[in-house]
């Protein structure tokens, strides 16, 4: 595989915005010099994911996850770092050099050419576009507005247009009126060989929806025809750009609400996201066919990591068998948890998108009605092993008894297993509840002997004996925080900050020029109200401690969260044991800010570890690498931090860490 020269890199990681890159995926909100939001690489309710512009970094204070813009992408999109790296110098106009003059060459050529495929691509689009409101375009234009109820501004937005019938109007355009080869506009898959050689228009008296890449640039198109005639939709063929099972229409236009909405919704063709994006539904992406893959699924994750994906697949029996398909294949067996974040949305008589909220009478909140009771995939599943069952009768039972068990086998997470015997057991009872204990015990008994069966083989482990020694010394290693005093630095900096007006201003610089970010989620959301306050202009920063507090109450009493009170309550109160521990405010502010950076760099540490232990040691990888230097630069971190503690324990005693409050 050929490599990119470090030089290239290097200007890639200079020129590309991580903040640019990353609100892409996340919502940030900005919070002094920094950006925050949910981390996308693990659960949670309380931003602990910052992003800082002007080092170009980003840090999550939750799991550790860090890096640049390059590793974002490579991690979260899970997009190798050579696809990462060129798509970024395509986006921010970066020249790519590659280690080897004759593969720098070749691989020269072929971006190039890609560059030619997009702009030959986007002309054909505009072609087609105009074609849509010429007089041949009229049968075209009111087969949209009528038939499709679709406005004009929803119809300019997708780009929709119109290819000419006739067998060279395509061809004539691109090849002899923009003078393009005749080679480049046949594998952009716009015209076709035919006999003697002889090229015809792929596309022809059909409607045109043009198809785009996550970076909004044209990579084919689907036609639909407007006379019966097959097949009904046409796509553009594979080519060096158009990589149907790889692709999600509509993704373009989708991200961003993904992102924000923290959900996906995927249907199977081009007319039923473009329904839903009329009636506000703009999260939604089709995956061009009943064939949805895991690369697709993997694409919506990335928008939306910890959200929910909302299958709309179609309600006949094909639209049925590619969702059975997607969740045995890959939502099961996923070890990320995509089965509890898989949902199925049926619509009622087997409509789909389109049909449902342009051709009926159901509105947009019925549907709203049906995505928030969507059931989960597996859920989905099992129930459809008794649908149309009998369960009085032998055979149906057996049969439905048989389909639940082969489910149930698939499962490897053993608590989601209990808990989906025990569904299952309850609908093979059928509203006997004497018999759901029988069924639970049957179905254990059955699992335990395919599992027996099928046991397991224990993996080779791939780490050569320097590297488990290293490791094992390093995870012996004394440098560790303790939860209780990352917790007790937490509440130490909030109570002076609450009771000490002439410290916040103090407090609020350290916690921004160190970036810190508190990791108990009561903390956070504590900070971040009283922030809020003060941006707000709600509490001033030299308000009285009861002023303050007074307004952190009253915010979360109109947000109704007023139930997290008491879990800071403690803080809102004085007493002498307190006084006593703020008694010298700017020696106690130093050794609480040094231990949360003993605590953000431990767990950091700690991320880098397990990920450079993922990679297998004989493969010598950018990863590799570069998890082995962050791990040793936030070991020798963590080691200055503990002397640093330690020095400031053997001052006078402040009793920063030291009173017992219950």
């Amino acid at each position: 595989m050929p490599k990119i020269h470090p030089a290239t890199i290097a200007a890639i990681k200079e020129k590309a915005s991580i903040l640019e890159v990353i609100e892409e995926h996340v919502t940030l909100r900005q919070r002094g010099k920094n950006y925050v939001g949910l981390c996308p690489f693990h659960d949670e309710t309380t931003p602990s994911f910052t992003v800082n512009p002007a080092k170009q970094l980003y840090h999550c204070f939750g799991c550790g996850a860090a890096g640049d813009a390059i590793k974002f992408l490579t991690e979260h999109c899970k997009e190798s770092f050579t696809d990462v790296v060129t798509s970024l110098a395509d986006r921010y106009h970066v020249p790519v050099t590659w280690v080897g003059k004759k593969q720098t060459e070749e691989i020269e050529r072929e971006r190039s050419f890609k560059d030619q495929l997009y702009e030959v691509l986007a002309l054909a689009k505009a072609f087609y576009e105009h074609n849509l409101r010429q007089p041949d375009g009229a049968q075209a234009l009111e087969y949209l507005r009528s038939h499709r109820n679709l406005p004009d501004e929803i119809i300019r937005e997708f780009g929709l247009g119109y290819a000419p019938p006739g067998w060279q109007k395509t061809y004539d355009y691109l090849t002899v009126t923009k003078k393009w080869p005749i080679d480049l506009v046949s594998k952009a898959g716009l015209i076709v060989s035919g006999k003697e050689g002889r090229y015809y228009d792929r596309f022809r008296g059909r409607v045109i929806i043009p198809i785009h890449d996550a970076q909004g640039r044209v990579i084919g198109f689907g036609g639909r025809s407007l006379d019966g005639s097959l097949p009904k939709y046409l796509n553009s063929p594979e080519s060096l750009v158009f990589h149907k099972s790889k692709i999600l229409f509509g993704l373009d236009k989708a991200k961003s609400a993904i992102c924000k909405r923290n959900q996906a919704i995927i249907t199977e063709g081009f007319f039923d996201v473009i329904a839903l994006h009329r009636h506000g539904f703009s999260q939604a992406v089709a995956c061009l066919g009943t064939a949805l893959t895991s690369p697709q699924l993997q694409r919506c994750l990335a928008s939306a990591p910890s959200g929910q994906i909302i299958l709309n697949l179609d309600g006949d029996p094909a639209g049925v068998t590619a969702l059975t398909r997607v969740i045995i294949n890959e939502a099961i067996p996923d070890p990320n948890g995509l089965v509890t974040k898989l949902r199925v949305l049926a619509l009622p008589t087997g409509k789909d998108p389109d049909e449902f909220l342009t051709h009926g009478v159901q509105t947009q909140e019925h549907y709203q009605r049906l995505i928030n009771e969507a059931p989960l995939a597996l859920d989905w599943q099992i129930n459809q092993q008794f649908v149309g069952k009998d369960l009085s009768r032998s055979d149906h039972f057996q049969d439905a008894a048989e389909n639940t068990t082969n489910l149930l086998k698939q499962i490897k997470d053993r608590a989601l297993l209990i808990h989906y015997i025990c569904y299952c057991a309850q609908r093979l009872a059928n509203g006997e509840p004497g018999l759901i204990r029988y069924y639970i015990q049957s179905l254990q008994a059955k699992l335990n002997l395919l599992s027996d069966s099928h046991k397991p083989r224990p993996p080779i482990l791939h780490l050569q004996n320097r590297r488990a020694i290293t490791v094992r010394s390093q995870r012996e290693s004394p440098l560790t925080q303790p939860p209780t005093l990352t917790r007790k630095a937490e509440e130490l900096l909030l109570q002076i900050y609450l009771h000490c007006p002439d410290q916040r201003s103090a407090i609020a610089e350290v916690i921004d020029q160190e970036e810190i970010l508190l990791v108990f989620s009561h903390h956070r959301l504590l900070w971040q109200t009283i922030t809020e306050l003060h941006e707000q202009g709600t509490v001033a920063i030299n308000d009285p401690p009861a002023v303050v507090i007074e307004g952190v109450k009253t915010a979360w009493t109109l947000s109704n969260i007023s139930n997290h009170t008491s879990l800071v309550s403690s803080l809102f109160e004085m007493t002498e044991a307190k006084k006593l521990a703020i008694d010298h405010p700017i020696s106690s502010i130093t050794k609480a800010v040094t231990a949360l950076k003993i605590g953000m760099v431990a767990r950091y540490r700690q991320y880098c570890l397990a990920k450079w232990e993922m990679v297998d040691p004989s493969q010598e990888t950018t990863d590799n690498q570069y998890y082995w230097q962050e791990f040793q630069t936030a070991s020798k971190t963590l080691a200055d931090l503990e002397s640093k503690r330690r020095h400031h324990e053997q001052e006078k005693p402040s009793h920063s860490f030291h009173y017992n409050e219950t």
